[in-house]
């Protein structure tokens, strides 16, 4: 009778243990570890510097870039981050830019009308 009640435990603790929601990946986590602020250099048809920041819940918080060619500084105007790192941004200038994070970096084009480049940078 031991042995039944002991088995019976086992197997109920190993039902709560494989269906933990530890399992489950939380959007809001997985976006927070991109929070902060980003920077770094773009190059192409025109180059210049760009810095974006994200909340802890990936919200676009704020973000500008300077032109060297152009010798002006623009406005991010909107920027969306995904759970896997994508990066979109747009600026006031019609500049989008596209980029993927990797680690403490971020690499990709932007684009605005029939000018494009590459940019990358890393976490502040």
């Amino acid at each position: 009778m031991k042995t039944k009640l002991f088995l019976v435990l086992i197997a109920v603790t190993l039902i709560f243990q494989a269906c933990s929601s530890d399992d489950v990946n939380d959007p809001i986590t997985e976006i927070s570890q991109y929070a902060g602020t980003w920077s770094g250099t773009y190059n192409g048809d025109d180059n210049g510097t760009w810095t974006i920041t994200f909340s802890a819940d990936g919200l676009f918080v704020s973000g500008s870039g300077y032109s060297n060619v152009a010798d002006v500084t623009f406005k991010t105007t909107s920027a969306t981050v995904t759970a896997d790192g994508g990066i979109t941004s747009r600026a006031e200038n019609g500049t989008v830019g596209t980029a993927q994070v990797n680690g403490d970096t971020v690499n990709g084009t932007w684009v605005n009308g029939d000018v494009s480049g590459s940019m990358t940078g890393q976490r502040e």
